[in-house]
């Protein structure tokens, strides 16, 4: 493979404005790994993770997301850059596309990567977060590329509101768990009321490390009055409770939906079934595809 190291760069999806970056952060390594050489044999110091930690970790990188520009830094960057490729989830985000909603709500927002396809799609979207290193960056990328639908919402979505949760872990594979926290919590239903009383969302958007059970819990009612599309990451242990809830509440599976796997969960698709008094008619049955700056609250 003769791409050389611009090509190199361009597969990666790293914008040129970070070429100064990887530049620093190449030769930081290479000096580094000398300094740390020197002050272990001279003084028996070890000062790499410090810097390292401190100092590197804190230059940002910019990579190019569909048409996005987004900036992490190196420290948030484990997953990030995986989650900002067009190939991550390529499929579901096609869908997205296909179906075009107007309104929608993105609940576990983390970085903003389909809070920031859907700002181009639909009208109002509403992003729930409720990390806040996390959150700080999705209003950092929406600020950045000059979005002004998505508001972003600091909350937890749960089963019921205004009780306080604990997060376990950090970044995309953080979740909410019962017990003591200062994390709070908020009803779909509620955000539906406040931010779509006359029409309610066209299209909801689950990913929530586990949580989803008592998300579709807390939004009963607008299953069962405004039937949005739902695009879930089902966790295997919650598939059977998941499905029946769904199924009492009118919606069926889109099991020919050739989602990306991802264990231990699934992305799935689930449509109304009585979809011809909803928002969606324009959805077909058989393929559950269509035919044809910032504010923080």
């Amino acid at each position: 493979m003769r791409w050389g190291l611009p090509g190199l760069l361009r597969r990666l999806k790293i914008s040129w404005r970070s070429y100064p970056q990887l530049i620093l952060i190449l030769g930081s390594y290479v000096l580094l790994r000398v300094l740390r050489r020197v002050a272990l044999r001279r003084w028996g110091l070890d000062f790499y993770k410090f810097v390292d930690s401190r100092l590197v970790r804190k230059i940002p990188i910019e990579v190019i997301y569909y048409r996005f520009r987004i900036r992490v830094l190196l420290g948030e960057c484990k997953l990030e850059i995986v989650v900002f490729s067009d190939e991550y989830e390529k499929v579901e985000k096609r869908l997205l596309a296909e179906l075009k909603p107007r309104t929608a709500i993105d609940v576990g927002a983390h970085m903003g990567a389909y809070s920031l396809l859907l700002s181009q799609i639909c009208e109002k979207v509403i992003a729930v977060e409720p990390q806040e290193a996390v959150r700080k960056v999705l209003l950092r990328n929406i600020r950045l590329n000059k979005i002004g639908n998505v508001i972003v919402l600091p909350y937890a979505a749960s089963s019921e509101s205004s009780k306080t949760m604990a997060i376990i872990g950090s970044g995309g594979s953080a979740r909410v768990t019962q017990g003591p926290g200062n994390v709070q919590t908020i009803r779909i239903d509620d955000v539906v009321v406040r931010f779509f009383p006359q029409s309610g969302p066209e299209f909801v958007k689950i990913d929530v490390e586990g949580h989803e059970l008592d998300v579709l819990k807390g939004m009963t009612r607008t299953l069962r009055e405004r039937y949005p599309l739902l695009l879930v990451e089902v966790w295997h242990q919650n598939f059977d409770d998941v499905v029946k809830l769904l199924s009492q509440l009118g919606y069926m599976m889109k099991e020919d939906i050739d989602l990306t796997m991802y264990r231990p969960a699934k992305n799935m698709l689930f449509i109304p079934v009585n979809h011809r008094h909803t928002p969606h008619a324009h959805v077909d049955e058989t393929t559950g595809v269509g035919s044809s700056n910032p504010v923080e609250e």
